[in-house]
């Protein structure tokens, strides 16, 4: 009993420090969003469409490393938000069927098949630029 309730324990232990570093872990994918959605507005914010005004690095950063369009920046950041077609649709005011080819051509030049996966490695981007 007393060997079982040793195991339990140690278990129990193990499981706490997955936890927390689970937890790390989200913290920093949610700073990494809150990032991301500050570059998104400062994109949004700006009226030209010239590269020169864009203040954040790490966006133009990311736009250097896979030769994205300024659409295409815009985009990618919004599918790092988790943000559907339509929703990307609307927010650059195109059609979600337009929407559709800015997301697969950014698929295709980040160099992944999934949505999740594009999320991921833009998150991954911007972590790396501020650590």
């Amino acid at each position: 009993m007393k060997q079982r309730l040793e195991l339990l324990r140690g278990t129990a232990i193990t499981l706490g420090g997955q936890r927390r570093a689970a937890l790390a872990e989200m913290r920093q994918s949610l700073a990494a969003i809150r990032q991301l959605s500050d570059t998104l507005a400062q994109l949004r914010q700006q009226s030209s469409s010239d590269p020169r005004k864009i203040r954040d690095r790490g966006a133009l950063a990311l736009a250097d490393r896979y030769a994205l369009s300024l659409r295409e920046l815009e985009v990618a950041l919004l599918l790092a938000e988790g943000r559907t077609n339509v929703e990307i649709a609307a927010a650059v005011k195109v059609s979600t069927h337009t929407a559709r080819h800015h997301t697969q051509h950014v698929l295709g030049k980040i160099g992944v098949r999934s949505r999740t996966r594009a999320a991921a490695l833009i998150s991954d981007f911007f972590r790396e630029q501020s650590g």
